[in-house]
């Protein structure tokens, strides 16, 4: 591990990502910082975001293992300040890549309807050419489907 630590990055562009994501990570834990430091330090509400994806608000409803005590506090309230920060901040990058991952997924969703309305006529028309086969009349939706999408790649 010392070797590779020794070891720059092999492209100079990998060392500009490299540091722009320290750079980044620095500033993340420094905001956390600033904002446990005017909260006064609690672990729960140091993470600063009020979308409420952390805390449940009242008029969400909380099943009995959300009720239930969080040993896990106590865990991370028992860490030095400089790893507290580092833990809160982990958690906030997590919640930014959560948010890139669900629009990655909604316009990958849109994309796959697009397409497939645009290989509907065409299927159609292969299906018109084609006619019904002998073997394929037994078949159900789901096989059929599943051979067209075969069939599409």
């Amino acid at each position: 591990m010392a070797d590779s630590e020794n070891q720059g990055p092999a492209e100079p562009s990998q060392a500009a990502a490299a540091a722009a994501a320290a750079a980044e990570a620095a500033a993340v834990v420094e905001e956390v910082m600033a904002e446990s430091g005017a909260q006064g330090g609690d672990s729960d509400s140091a993470s600063g975001d009020s979308d409420g994806a952390v805390g449940q608000t009242a008029e969400e409803p909380q099943t009995p293992a959300e009720n239930a005590p969080k040993p896990r506090n106590d865990f991370i309230e028992s860490l030095p300040n400089s790893v507290k920060c580092r833990v809160l901040a982990l958690k906030k990058l997590q919640k930014r890549c959560d948010k890139i991952e669900a629009k990655f997924d909604k316009e990958f969703q849109a994309l796959e309807k697009k397409y497939n309305d645009i290989y509907k006529p065409l299927l159609a028309k292969i299906q018109e050419l084609t006619g019904e086969m002998e073997g394929l009349r037994f078949w159900t939706k789901i096989q059929c489907e599943s051979i067209l999408t075969f069939l599409k790649y």
